[in-house]
């Protein structure tokens, strides 16, 4: 009730630009931040992206201010699932390929994008602001809202059967481990804001480092097994090599004709 008049029960609803849901899925509102920063990358198309006479870092300075703050609004609260990793980072590249007039024909991975605009991954940006937020929370005092609910746990109620929702907690942990962090010295660190900044910035550089490099390898190993199959089945007219038997076969039709 809201005075005298009933508020109907909804599974979700928009509040401060954020979709709230019932079971506490953020689907819906990482589809709705895409779409907010895809009408905004849309309207500086031809006004900026499209310039060449504007210098690149100008145009990935503008992206971070108008584009990247509308796409990760509210991510401090953010409880990811790979899925959601990997829909923002594919929006983040198209974007950054846009915007370095990058071609699909180039064939350039996505590391020598993200050097090329010297700019980290969706996944580090969205660490770095939850990093920062629970600093902010932990040092707060005992009697405020926020950091009341950060400690609390429900008294009531049942697991269900299977596997179980994430937690923020558990994205929290398993993000300070992927970065060295240990999470039982969390609150010790955080105490001291600027030691606390230093050390989230230099282990976030090291955990998309080390991101960049586990790419990097993986392609590698793309590469070399597409090699080694493409050798296995060469062609005894022309050289030409198939990468499969039924590719092979497929190519020596051709010089039946």
């Amino acid at each position: 009730m809201a005075g005298e008049t009933a508020l109907p029960v909804v599974q979700r609803f928009c509040y401060l630009d954020s979709v709230l849901s019932s079971d506490a899925n953020i689907d819906k509102d990482i589809s709705s931040r895409i779409a907010k920063a895809c009408y905004s990358f849309g309207r500086l198309a031809r006004p900026l992206w499209d310039d060449h006479g504007i210098r690149l870092d100008t145009k990935v300075a503008v992206y971070k201010a108008a584009i990247l703050t509308s796409l990760l609004f509210g991510s401090e609260t953010w409880v990811l699932y790979r899925r959601h990793v990997r829909n923002l980072e594919q929006f983040h590249m198209r974007c950054l390929r846009r915007i370095a007039h990058v071609r699909w024909h180039n064939k350039w991975p996505n590391t020598e994008v993200h050097q090329i605009c010297n700019i980290s991954g969706i996944e580090a940006l969205v660490t770095t602001a939850q990093f920062r937020w629970t600093g902010h929370v932990i040092r707060m005092s005992n009697n405020r809202l926020p950091k009341i609910i950060f400690y609390s746990e429900l008294k009531d109620g049942a697991r269900s059967r299977g596997g179980q929702g994430k937690r923020y907690k558990d994205t929290l942990k398993a993000d300070l481990k992927l970065c060295s962090i240990v999470p039982a010295d969390l609150e010790t660190l955080v105490m001291e804001r600027s030691k606390w900044r230093s050390l989230c910035k230099t282990s976030i550089q090291q955990f998309e480092s080390d991101r960049i490099r586990s790419l990097e390898g993986k392609r590698e190993q793309r590469k070399t097994a597409t090699i080694r199959s493409a050798a296995c089945y060469p062609c005894q007219i022309c050289g030409q090599r198939c990468a499969s038997r039924i590719g092979l076969y497929s190519h020596c039709r051709t010089h039946q004709h």
